[in-house]
């Protein structure tokens, strides 16, 4: 036993502080065997803070990060090979000042985001099967915009995106949770809904609202701050006064959405019989009138032979 470990058990002041951790997170072993534990480096005395091997103890001891490892949740969007122990692991090696046992989840996420670029697919988005299934197909499409937006995130920030299912009243939304931290929850009825192609039209709507927050803008920390940062970088970009996201995807997006649609539901039509499908996806309610009651009636008659096509896309 080093000089210091030893230190830290025969010191009244250290074993009190070794005791109090012990139940401050409920251990189930003796001060001295906080000692043996911690080796080397040594809960208190020489170093005046608990030793990483405590700390990554506790870590490892969260049911949120058991649960994380257990089912291999986190991916490292650089290295497929990485399991998500390996992430973590790594995590902490980096962490020893840190409080990571005691941390908030949506904190500690937050924090692994600010170590690399990883996406965390939560235990009930990967049980969410008929969204899951969608997910993965456009995830595995080659050299495709939104494929690419899953597997590359931000070029010049690094970030976590949790893919996640919730009982909001809309398809999906993204939020800002923190510096390094996006999270994009769809609406649980995808789980067993069996319009594929409109799973596929919810999944790349809301990416492309995770790539507006982790693309146009940099330096937000809350949704409201970045609201205000949008609204001026769309005024200096398009000299218009919307501050909607839509507007954008509207003046830009249309076009790419509907034929990524049309990508997987085989390239059985031309891109504009998927048009509708991405006006009404969230669309049409924030810039009604922005198209002619002729021209939306138009893509709706098209798209009637998709919904009726009965090799339309499926997802197994």
């Amino acid at each position: 036993m080093s000089t210091c470990a030893w230190q830290a058990v025969q010191s009244d002041v250290c074993q009190t502080a070794a005791a109090n951790f012990i139940n401050k997170y409920k251990l189930s072993i003796s001060v001295a065997e906080l000692d043996a534990l911690v080796g080397e480096g040594k809960f208190c005395g020489c170093e005046g803070t608990y030793n990483c091997k405590a700390n990554k103890l506790l870590f490892f001891a969260r049911e949120d990060v058991k649960e994380i490892i257990d089912n291999n949740l986190l991916y490292d969007s650089n290295n497929a090979n990485l399991s998500s122990f390996d992430i973590l692991q790594s995590y902490t090696n980096s962490q020893c000042d840190e409080n990571i046992a005691s941390m908030t989840y949506d904190d500690l996420m937050d924090d692994i985001g600010a170590s690399g670029d990883f996406i965390l697919e939560d235990i009930y988005f990967k049980d969410c099967k008929n969204l899951y299934c969608v997910y993965n197909d456009i995830k595995n499409l080659p050299n495709n915009y939104y494929s690419k937006l899953i597997k590359d995130l931000h070029e010049d920030k690094t970030l976590l995106i949790e893919m996640s299912v919730g009982t909001h009243g809309e398809s999906g939304t993204v939020q800002i949770i923190g510096d390094n931290y996006i999270r994009m929850s769809i609406n649980q009825h995808d789980c067993i809904n069996t319009d594929f192609i409109g799973i596929a039209q919810t999944l790349l709507h809301e990416l492309k609202h995770i790539d507006f927050k982790t693309t146009l803008i940099s330096g937000w920390s809350n949704n409201d701050e970045y609201r205000a940062m949008w609204r001026a970088w769309v005024n200096k970009k398009y000299g218009i006064e919307y501050y909607n996201e839509h507007h954008i995807m509207v003046l830009e997006y249309m076009k790419l959405e509907a034929n990524t649609l049309r990508l997987i539901d085989g390239n059985q039509f031309p891109y504009d019989h998927y048009l509708y499908i991405v006006w009404k996806g969230g669309l049409e309610i924030d810039w009604q009138g922005a198209f002619s009651e002729s021209t939306v009636d138009d893509w709706k008659e098209k798209n009637e032979k998709i919904q009726s096509n009965p090799n339309k896309y499926k997802c197994n």
